[in-house]
């Protein structure tokens, strides 16, 4: 069984999100999916994802940042191997807050 590392993020509303994971071993050969959820478990918002051979990028645009409202949602990372496979990888909090410059 696989458990899945916790890893809670934060955003600000008016600014572009990032954050990049990395591993120490090949992870080319998988895709990623992540989703950002409400606590009634309705999808809000999706991440972009880019990924290489040891590093995913979970990216959110200002503008979709800004359609939340601020508060805590729910976020994981699905990898998903060649074959279908899926696992759940990372999982936690995903936080807005109010940005300050506009």
């Amino acid at each position: 069984m696989i458990t899945s590392a916790q890893c809670n993020l934060i955003a600000n509303t008016y600014y572009d999100f990032t954050h990049l994971f990395t591993f120490d071993h090949d992870i080319s050969s998988y895709t990623y999916k992540s989703e950002i959820r409400d606590i009634t478990r309705t999808k809000v918002a999706e991440f972009q994802i880019i990924s290489d051979a040891d590093s995913v990028l979970l990216s959110l645009s200002i503008t979709a940042i800004n359609l939340l409202t601020t508060g805590e949602y729910y976020y994981d990372v699905k990898q998903i191997s060649a074959d279908g496979f899926k696992t759940q990888i990372i999982k936690g909090t995903f936080t807005v807050l109010d940005g300050i410059t506009q």
